[in-house]
């Protein structure tokens, strides 16, 4: 502008040309990467899934069914790419144009100038050329500089969704209810109708009694108490748990049983709060689970789980050590792991490892067989030293010799203790002093093993009659 003052009446134009296509570009660019984000996740998913399977899907022949499902994911995220890139590759070509506008419009005053002073007889500077050269060399660089604002600022606003997905994943989408008592106490109601079905639960419940403050010692005895349990999976589902009573003594050995569907895994799920107990819309609460006297919705959930042991039918290991799968929190002596592990029957195993407690673990405990795995899992509900234990079919992918392992520790060291076993095997829960039979979703039978047997009308005798049947 100093050089040739006629430039300044272009600035306006190509500034708003600028703003323009910037305006332009934004939405398209912020649209595409985050559609590219989107379907870049189910990529990820499908591939980690893909490897942590690769045994079973090699055995049923999968293989190109999983490439062509990879392949499909990929194309889709790829025509987002390359959407994004399309938009970018325009851009470019508009800024450039933009920027050799510019650069001509600063040639083509400087020769303006000097032409109108040759026509008109005034002398032009000795500095002339050259300052107009410095003019012409300002408003290429100067291009490339508004060139790269403009493209720095666009993919900032693009860069941001990843911000946004943090807080919807954060904010938006339902969340457990507080882990601590403490955290229970201070939690907000305001916002209950918006804070999902777990939170939604928990809130109704302190609101209706109060957060409750067991003792250190709770649970002494493992008393249970089912009053009108209900739960379903989603708000919009039909329940799964359809009004279940039952009064479970502390101590007692209870088998669970019952046809595909009727509720027994998701009685547990229940007792651990995984999934919320359904409160439905009475006005009037009504603690649905109470264990040694205490409303397991009125307390935090890690001061709930901490207590209850379980014993999952898949055994869950973590990549570490034996020590930290143990002991994840660093709460007990090696001692007192020791001693676990040799009520569970691994001690002789670990004791052959030159590491000993500290051995690895490989990711999902692959370099244990299974059975190891599962008195593992054992042997961390012993060092816990919890009254109620639940058992989810731990005993149905393990071999004969593990199974009487199992169920001798089960006898020996988890006497005082309220155990819950979900059948899968009837021979395995015909020692207990009760069996549950569930029925869609309720009670169809609870009375101890001799009981049901004596009547060839139950259900039980029916599930057993049929058990045996298939062993021979």
């Amino acid at each position: 502008m100093f050089v040739t003052p006629w430039f300044g009446v272009t600035i306006l134009p190509i500034f708003f040309v600028y703003v323009k296509v910037l305006n332009y570009f934004r939405e398209v660019s912020r649209e595409t990467k985050r559609l590219d984000s989107i379907s870049r996740s189910p990529v990820y998913a499908h591939f980690s899934e893909t490897l942590g399977g690769l045994g079973t899907i090699r055995a049923y022949g999968q293989s190109n069914r999983f490439i062509d499902e990879f392949g499909l994911k990929v194309d889709t995220n790829t025509r987002a790419y390359y959407n994004n890139k399309s938009a970018d590759r325009w851009l470019s070509t508009r800024l450039e144009l933009l920027g050799a506008f510019i650069a001509g419009l600063a040639a083509v005053f400087a020769s303006n100038v000097v032409i109108s002073n040759s026509n008109s007889g005034i002398p032009s500077s000795d500095n002339f050329a050259s300052v107009a050269g410095l003019s012409l060399t300002y408003a290429i660089s100067v291009t490339g500089l508004l060139n790269w604002l403009v493209r720095s600022f666009a993919q900032m606003e693009a860069a941001m969704n990843a911000a946004e997905r943090i807080l919807h994943y954060s904010e938006n989408i339902p969340q457990e209810a507080p882990a601590k008592i403490a955290e229970l106490e201070t939690s907000d109601s305001s916002d209950d109708e918006n804070d999902g079905v777990k939170t939604g639960a928990a809130k109704r419940a302190v609101l209706a009694k109060g957060v409750e403050k067991p003792s250190a010692e709770w649970p002494s005895t493992g008393d249970i108490t089912l009053k009108n349990l209900k739960m379903r999976y989603r708000p919009e589902n039909p329940l799964v748990i359809k009004g279940l009573d039952v009064e479970i003594k502390g101590g007692e050995r209870i088998g669970v049983v019952g046809r595909t569907g009727s509720g027994k895994s998701s009685l547990l799920l229940t007792l651990l709060r995984i999934v919320e107990p359904d409160l439905g819309d009475d006005e009037v609460y009504e603690a649905p689970i109470v264990i040694d006297g205490v409303d397991v919705l009125r307390i935090g959930l890690s001061d709930l789980r901490a207590k209850i042991g379980i014993i999952p039918q898949n055994p869950v290991l973590f990549s570490g050590t034996i020590r930290t799968n143990m002991d994840p929190f660093d709460q007990y002596t090696s001692e007192e792991i020791w001693n676990a592990l040799g009520r569970c029957g691994m001690r002789k195993s670990i004791e052959e490892l030159p590491e000993l407690l500290d051995a690895p673990v490989a990711e999902y405990g692959e370099n244990l067989s299974q059975g190891q795995r599962q008195l593992l899992c054992l042997g961390r509900s012993l060092l816990k030293k919890c009254r109620i234990l639940l058992l989810d079919e731990a005993t149905s992918s393990v071999d004969f010799e593990t199974d009487t392992e199992i169920q001798r520790t089960l006898r020996e060291d988890f006497v005082n203790c309220t155990v819950l076993t979900i059948a899968h095997r009837v021979n395995t829960i015909m020692d207990s002093d009760k069996i549950l039979v569930m029925k869609d979703g309720k009670v169809g039978e609870f009375a101890s093993p001799e009981q049901l047997l004596a009547d060839k009308a139950s259900i039980f005798y029916d599930i057993v009659k049929h058990s045996r049947a298939e062993q021979h």
